[in-house]
């Protein structure tokens, strides 16, 4: 009977950049954190965008 041997198929990145074995130690945020400072900021802009044209 043949052996079966384990074939691993090369990544998308080459190997340069892995996912799993970047560990850093700097800030982590979660997505949902992320995408309501981004709606913050969008709010913040249109506030002042408003305030602005009510000055002038």
């Amino acid at each position: 009977m043949a052996k079966k041997t384990k074939i691993n198929m090369p990544g998308s990145g080459g190997g340069i950049f892995r996912v799993s074995d970047e560990e850093g130690t700097g800030l982590k945020f979660k997505p949902e954190h992320v995408i309501m400072a981004s709606g913050l900021i969008v709010v913040i802009e249109l506030i002042l965008h408003l305030y602005g044209r009510a000055l002038l």
